[in-house]
């Protein structure tokens, strides 16, 4: 049986605050990884990361935000 997963990882620089994130699709063959592709990556912008880490919130919305649980 062939399942698959959509996810978001998020990377960012703790430097200077620059970040990414990708969107990934998984497949899996009886709960066993055996494939995965990026299917898109999206900027965020470093004054969203940088109202995240003072504030706790931010007003940007990623292009991702269906996936983001």
């Amino acid at each position: 049986m062939i399942t698959n997963n959509i996810k978001v990882l998020r990377y960012t620089n703790k430097k200077d605050f620059d970040g990414y994130q990708l969107l990934i699709k998984s497949f899996f063959l009886f709960g066993i990884k055996i494939w995965t592709t990026i299917l898109d990556r999206e900027e965020v912008p470093s004054w969203a990361n940088i109202q995240i880490a003072t504030l706790g919130s931010t007003d940007w919305k990623s292009k991702f935000k269906e996936y983001i649980i």
